[in-house]
């Protein structure tokens, strides 16, 4: 009797255990899969405690960003490509190196400045960012999201005939892309 409790209680044990996240392969094989396209991007910040300003980065971005997409290869190298639409001296690609860390819950990303932290070339905060750390929030077959954040200098001038000051503050990004 001993025996079969004791077998059932190994059976129980081994049939308990589920694989909780995606591996570090699975994860690294899902972005090196397909087109990345940004589908939504929001920053926020706060100036005054307590209060945060979000702000939608879509709505804001240059057309010509519109259609670009990211690809992932095996070599931990990517490229950010630029489809049809296209900004004043855009490349059709653009080198960067990415890599997993932290059990695959960390995107380091190199080099992908017009990707990361690029709002525009005219309106951005923060001009594209060289080195990422970023945050892995939600990731799947279809969509990943990113988070990270960047401390800025955000000019603050209450009108156009005062001076203005700089104030310096923490961006939190989040960026979704979708296959």
């Amino acid at each position: 009797m001993k025996q079969i409790i004791l077998a059932l209680s190994i059976i129980l044990a081994f049939g308990a255990c589920t694989k909780s996240s995606t591996s570090v392969n699975e994860t690294s094989e899902i972005l090196r899969t397909g087109k990345w396209r940004m589908t939504a991007y929001t920053y926020k910040y706060e100036l005054a405690p307590g209060v945060d300003t979000v702000i939608d980065v879509m709505n804001k971005r240059d057309t010509c960003y519109s259609d670009d997409y990211l690809t992932f290869d095996s070599s931990y190298n990517g490229n950010q490509h630029s489809a049809q639409l296209k900004c004043a001296g855009e490349l059709d690609q653009m080198p960067f190196n990415w890599q997993l860390k932290d059990n695959q819950k960390t995107l380091i990303l190199n080099n992908a400045q017009f990707t990361i932290g690029n709002i525009s070339k005219t309106s951005s905060p923060t001009k594209g960012l060289e080195y990422v750390e970023a945050t892995i929030t939600k990731m799947n077959k279809k969509s990943m999201t990113i988070s990270y954040k960047n401390n800025v200098q955000i000019l603050i001038q209450p009108d156009k005939t005062a001076e203005g000051y700089f104030v310096e503050t923490t961006l939190y990004y989040t960026q979704t892309f979708t296959k």
